[in-house]
């Protein structure tokens, strides 16, 4: 997605997978739906990609099976490829927002600018 005259993203420019087709997916394949997605960005907008993996929670703000699901998935991204800045369970403001992240998401590593 392209959202002219944004400051957010890369310049406006975002990727979103969806798990969509795939009505319940496991931890892994999150994971691999994350890897996929970063590789495409890579490819398509030339820079570096800033993983954020969404969740109605940022970091234990809300606990379900769900948001466990997220949190597991972003440590097997991790594992499988160590060169993905990837950052989660967050909530899409504190993925987004700088602001919002150093307030529910402080120190964290990509620090609001997914």
């Amino acid at each position: 997605m392209v959202v002219p005259n944004c400051k957010y993203g890369e310049n406006g420019t975002f990727i979103f997978a969806d798990s969509g087709l795939n009505e319940n997916p496991s931890a892994d394949n999150l994971s691999e739906i994350a890897i996929s997605s970063s590789k495409s960005f890579k490819q398509l907008i030339g820079k570096e990609p800033k993983v954020a993996m969404l969740s109605y929670s940022t970091y234990g703000s809300a606990k379900s099976e769900l948001t466990e699901k997220v949190i597991e998935a972003t440590k097997l991204v991790k594992g499988k490829d160590s060169s993905i800045l990837v950052d989660g369970e967050l909530q899409l403001d504190s993925a987004i927002v700088p602001e919002i992240a150093e307030f529910k998401a402080p120190r964290k590593p990509t620090k609001g600018k997914c």
